[in-house]
């Protein structure tokens, strides 16, 4: 927020002491939280209260409504007595509205009790108090009450709080009572100023009431009041003074302005009538900004949140003050003990501090209320007697509670109070002092009173707890009974350490504050959000973070902190391995999560932030993040990253990522970078930034209508749902994609660029293909009739159940190739030198039409159609296969010549070309005049079709020694089954058979093999086979079966 336009604000020098207002009335301003106040009555007339008075929560009292409007001077006789009330209402709730002064929460609505006047039954001195007593009850319709009155600081019997027939008794019971069902049973917050007496705030029994915020008040420059009560149970203090400025009574009633000004206000007000005020104001803004902070919660916030003032820690009482700081034995705020002085409590409240803490503070658990707090009880008989050397009575105690306050009651026999000198000792050797001989003098024959120890919040219960005495003088007394009743909750493993702006000054008193060492497991967080400066936050192990740049803390080696949330700084966060939840808070923060549980959470308008994952990543939903990227643009670690339903930048890495747009919401930019990414799409206006070489199958799933945009290098392109029925269009660009129907009748077409891939689930889908890389995916019961129409050479990847493949157009001559998968397809070419494949499973149909096609076959029942007079054909296999009959193919071959699969190959009735490959090969021509070329390895080549001189085939590479020539009984029927015997067998020049024993001739010069059914008989030689001529070939080179 810019700075106020009310022309007092500069004025008002007690906001400037409590934190960075302005920047905290950007989003609070207390609006929806009621504040009752206690006081006189309020001129809620003003211009500057009127919008924020809340009359209907005006006290109904038998019958009687008691407004309590200002309606004219002193109806006590005191001069200033009326005003007090409307200048209380100014510090807590004057408007922000470019007039006169500011409140402290500006928006808050208030509600007055007038229990001042003594013409109603709410006056606090009234006899009969039960107007006063309904008056405090209706405190329970409210959020915050504030109290800026006491009764006179004495230890009066008649004000003893555990007494049932005081006065105090009373009252302290129906605060009690407020903070159990105030609030739907979250607690009102009862603030009370210390009292103005400069005594022991003790001696005011109200002031012991645990369920009271108990403030103190400083000056101007930051030091204690020369007014202000003091003692162990003041929880902060807040400025006040004797010269804040606030709104006044209309007009020349009231206090007006000292020095010449606007006297419809005031610069006269102060007390803790003013600080408590202050602190109710800042209670108002905190439960806006966390309606749910249950009323220890809001206790807690505020000494964690204050901030140190006055003398030095470690050095010597100033000014009014009464002794000296102490620092707790907590581990847990600033990296160790929290500071605390009997004058000013934990510290100067800190609006914008507390703040954040409160927006922050539902992620540490659930609200503590009167319902689930705890506490232990502990007591004892001293019986010692209290002499001017100092005795002390010890309590040890087993137990796993943290201390957030302690109620003492002693008992004293024969006992002067401005004498006495009472102190607590904790177990962490911290010094509270109960009695300090300033107060009235008063004597007791045997008075038992409560003190309240409000400096020990959050350290271990567990040790000795001790009560030293002693006297200055007087008669000698007796302190003769002891008890404590510690207030605090179960000490678990789920650790909250808090940080704020302090650390660094706590650090500079003790370094060992920059470790955190968290010795248990459990979930712990690091509590930042009171942090203001820019903190780069690490919380891997051993890993050293730093603030504004300079040195913060380090994780101590076995510590694993799970979850953080920083403050209004540009943050810098490193998560471990462990599931963390980050939160920024204010500022353009960057997160960089390394858990798959990780969370990272920013609020809208709280900055322009990143968050980096090097693991799975899904934005929280609502979560106000501008960019989720991949902690390194080169890593290759595949990483699924998914924004939420706000506009976000989403960047992958080199990797295979998935990138979501989270969902139905505003439209975003997503860039995969390099790797196979996935982007998932719901909303048309989705721009995918895909550059080249960023990967080789990059797939966008749409729930939409989706057209890659040009010079997208995204390699797949699929519906979102693979079930829905909707005809989704999808297509491609000029590069590669994989393009992915669903269940209903898709039509998926590539981009008539780079290769695509293309699968459209159940339907009849019709896949249009101009790239002949693309491919496509079609399960089974997928659609009867789906359908493949090519424009280039195309293949089926394995389990597409597509029934029909052809090419675009069956006129058109392009060499198009089409290769199937194991399914059966029909397979149909055009005009062109087609290649057709089958998929090496189902038989196939492949028709090349016109053009020299070939024919690339993986199972052997795969059918070829091909007429003749269509071109010179071919047929590769990577099976055993066999041609059916009329089948016009000319060549024959395996796969891959250098392939050592044993393939047998065997032709048709017509002539063909048949070459193996390197392994062992079975080559049947069959009928026609083939050409047998085995390549390498063992070769056998087969002759079992009837012998004729259209049935010659030539072998081109024989081994003899290796290859085989295998006849066949039924067709060589003269020979005996097995080894060819080495009679049957002569090589010669001639051909002939030598005699009659001759069967297979071997003509050494021509190469020429016959088979002589009867050797030198009359029949003659039939020329079957022809090899290279001079082989030294023998009978053992054949067989017979």
């Amino acid at each position: 927020m810019p700075h106020p336009s009310d022309p007092l604000y500069d004025a008002q020098w007690h906001l400037a002491l409590i934190g960075d207002m302005p920047t905290v009335w950007d989003d609070y301003t207390g609006a929806g939280v009621s504040v009752g106040i206690y006081d006189s009555a309020i001129q809620y007339a003003h211009p500057e209260l009127a919008a924020n008075y809340d009359a209907t929560k005006h006290l109904v009292f038998e019958g009687t409504v008691y407004d309590a409007a200002y309606t004219g001077p002193a109806k006590d006789g005191n001069p200033h007595g009326t005003e007090h009330g409307t200048h209380v209402a100014g510090v807590i709730a004057a408007a922000l509205d470019g007039k006169g002064s500011v409140g402290v929460a500006p928006g808050a609505s208030l509600t007055g009790f007038d229990i001042f006047n003594p013409a109603t039954p709410l006056y606090v001195n009234m006899g009969t108090l039960t107007g006063l007593y309904a008056a405090l009850a209706q405190g329970a319709l409210l959020d915050v009450v504030n109290n800026s009155w006491s009764f006179r600081s004495s230890f009066y019997y008649s004000h003893n709080v555990i007494r049932p027939d005081t006065v105090d008794f009373q009252i302290a019971g129906i605060w009690e009572d407020l903070a159990e069902n105030g609030r739907g049973g979250l607690g009102t917050i009862v603030v009370k100023g210390a009292g103005n007496d400069y005594w022991n705030a003790q001696s005011i029994g109200l002031n012991v009431s645990r369920h009271v915020v108990v403030v103190g008040s400083v000056t101007e420059d930051g030091l204690a009041a020369d007014y202000s009560n003091h003692g162990a149970n003041v929880l902060v203090s807040a400025p006040a003074g004797y010269n804040m400025v606030t709104v006044d009574i209309l007009g020349e009633e009231g206090w007006n302005w000292n020095g010449g000004g606007d006297n419809d206000y005031t610069n006269q007000f102060g007390g803790t009538s003013g600080a408590a005020p202050v602190v109710s104001g800042v209670a108002a803004l905190m439960l806006e900004a966390n309606e749910t902070l249950g009323w220890p919660d809001v206790r807690d916030i505020l000494a964690l949140s204050a901030t140190h003032t006055g003398s030095a820690i470690g050095a010597a009482s100033t000014g009014f003050e009464n002794g000296t700081w102490v620092v707790n034995g907590a581990d847990s705020w600033n990296g160790g003990g929290l500071h605390y002085h009997v004058n000013y409590g934990y510290g100067v409240v800190n609006g914008s501090n507390a703040v954040r803490m409160a927006e922050a503070w539902g992620l540490f658990g659930a609200p503590r209320t009167s319902t689930n707090e705890s506490f232990v009880d502990l007591s004892g008989k001293a019986n010692l007697a209290i002499t001017e050397q100092p005795a002390i009575y010890t309590l040890s105690l087993t137990s796993d509670l943290v201390v957030e306050q302690v109620d003492v009651t002693l008992r004293f026999v024969n006992s002067t109070f401005p004498v006495l000198s009472a102190e607590l000792i904790a177990p962490d050797g911290s010094v509270h002092p109960l009695l300090y001989y300033d107060t009235p003098s008063i004597t007791y024959a045997d008075v038992i009173w409560r003190f309240s120890v409000e400096g020990l919040r959050n350290v271990a219960a567990e040790g000795d707890w001790s009560i030293r005495v002693s006297r200055a003088g007087g008669p000698s007394g007796q302190l003769t009974d002891v008890q404590f009743r510690i207030h605090g909750r179960a000490e678990g493993a789920d650790d909250v350490y808090h940080f704020t702006d302090e650390f660094s000054a706590m650090a500079a008193l003790d370094p060992a504050r920059r470790l955190v060492d968290d010795g248990d497991a459990g979930l712990d967080w690091l509590n930042m959000a009171a942090v203001r400066g820019d903190i780069r936050l690490d919380l891997r192990e051993g890993a050293f973070s730093t603030l504004e740049g300079g040195q913060f803390i380090e994780i101590a080696a076995g510590t694993v902190i799970e979850n953080a949330v920083t403050g209004d700084g540009d943050d810098v966060i490193f998560g471990n391995s462990a599931d963390n939840a980050l939160h920024g808070g204010r500022g353009n923060d960057i997160y960089y999560v390394n858990g798959a549980g990780d969370g990272s959470f920013e609020k809208a308008g709280q900055g322009t932030d990143l968050v980096a994952a090097n693991i799975d990543y899904t934005l929280a939903a609502g979560s106000a993040v501008e960019t989720l990227r991949t902690t390194a643009n080169g890593s290759l670690t595949a990483l699924d990253l998914t924004g939420n339903r706000l506009a976000q930048t989403i960047i992958g890495n080199a990797g295979d990522n998935v990138l979501h747009d989270g969902g139905k919401g505003a439209a975003d930019v997503m860039k995969g970078l390099g790797g196979n990414d996935v982007y998932r799409v719901f909303n048309a206006a989705d721009l995918i930034a895909e550059g080249a070489a960023q990967g080789e199958a990059d797939r966008v799933m749409a729930a939409v209508d989706y057209r890659l945009g040009a010079g997208v290098h995204v390699e797949r392109l699929t519906t979102n749902g693979s079930v829905g029925t909707a005809a989704i269009d999808l297509t491609g660009n000029g590069f590669a994609q994989e393009i992915v129907g669903n269940a209903g009748d898709n039509v998926l077409t590539d981009g008539a660029g780079a290769a695509d891939h293309l699968r459209g689930l159940s339907g009849n889908d019709t896949y249009r293909i101009y790239t002949s890389g693309t491919t496509i995916v079609e399960g089974a019961a997928q659609g009867a009739s789906d359908k493949v129409a090519a424009a280039v050479d195309y293949a089926l990847a394995a389990g597409v159940h597509v029934e029909a493949m052809s090419t675009l157009s069956a006129g058109g001559t392009a060499a198009v190739k089409l290769t199937g998968n194991e399914l059966a397809q029909a397979i149909t070419g055009n005009a062109g030198d087609n290649v057709l494949g089958d998929g090496g499973g189902a038989g196939d149909v492949l028709s090349g039409f016109l053009g020299d096609d070939t024919y690339i076959v993986r199972s052997a029942a795969t059918t070829i159609v091909e007429v003749a007079g269509r071109g010179t054909d071919r047929v590769a296999t990577a099976v055993d296969y066999a041609l059916g009959a009329g089948a016009d193919v000319e060549v024959m071959t395996t796969i891959s010549a250098a392939g050592r699969a044993a393939i047998d190959l065997t032709g048709n009735e017509l002539g063909q070309r048949i070459y193996g490959n390197a392994g062992d090969n079975r080559l049947e021509g069959q009928g026609g005049t083939d050409r047998l070329s085995g390549l390498g390895g063992a070769d056998s080549f087969v002759f079992a079709s009837a012998l004729g001189s259209d049935n010659v085939d030539t072998i081109t590479d024989f081994g003899v020694g290796e290859d085989v020539l295998l006849l066949s009984a039924s067709i060589f029927a003269a020979l005996a089954q097995g080894a060819l015997a080495a009679a049957a067998f002569l090589a010669n020049a001639t051909g002939l058979a030598g005699d009659a024993d001759d069967r297979i001739v071997y003509r050494t010069d021509t190469g020429s093999i016959f088979y002589d059914a009867d050797g030198t008989g009359t029949a003659a030689g039939i020329h079957f086979a022809t090899i290279t001529a001079g082989l030294a070939l023998t009978s053992a080179d054949f067989s017979v079966a």
